[in-house]
């Protein structure tokens, strides 16, 4: 991404992405997830927390690259249908 998509992406994950606290269906999937979290670090040992820690790690940098990557196409395709 170019210096003005990456402060626009940064402007929307900072001011509009809170928006989705606001969403019920959004707020009972978070409440899941943090169980399903909170029931698989109970019966992990250490090692394997500090594992599962690093992998969560990885996978957020790979699923933060997913969305700037889609956010680039649609405001590509954003553009492109303005010009037609």
């Amino acid at each position: 991404m170019d210096e003005y998509l990456e402060c626009l992406y940064s402007y929307l994950m900072e001011n509009k992405f809170v928006e989705l606290n606001d969403r019920t269906e959004y707020i009972a999937l978070k409440n899941m997830r943090d169980h399903a979290e909170k029931a698989l670090m109970g019966d992990l040992s250490e090692e394997q927390r500090a594992l599962f820690h690093r992998y969560l790690e990885r996978e957020s940098t790979v699923y933060s690259l997913e969305q700037q990557y889609l956010f680039s196409q649609a405001f590509s395709l954003g553009l492109r249908l303005s010009h037609s």
